[in-house]
């Protein structure tokens, strides 16, 4: 995975860990992805535990079942 590719990722998860959800198409033009991307990232969060609800189209992270955060990554990470 390329630099802009991670970074586009770890941008996601961030944009999704907030209190409200976004479509494919907001998340294209905040991101400059397209959607074959966003499920690539999609696919590839889900791997590392980050899962995603989607209702009517609209993407969230499903804290829940969600075993990996930005705020956990983050605590690891300087801790």
């Amino acid at each position: 995975m390329s630099y802009q590719a991670t970074k586009n990722m770890f941008q996601l998860m961030k944009l999704l860990s907030r209190d409200r959800s976004y479509s494919i198409i907001e998340i294209e033009d905040l991101l400059e992805i397209d959607e074959r991307t966003f499920h690539r990232y999609q696919n590839a969060m889900a791997e590392i535990g980050f899962k995603l609800n989607c209702i009517d189209g609209y993407y969230i992270q499903k804290k829940e079942s969600s075993t990996f955060t930005i705020t956990n990554f983050s605590k690891r990470i300087f801790e």
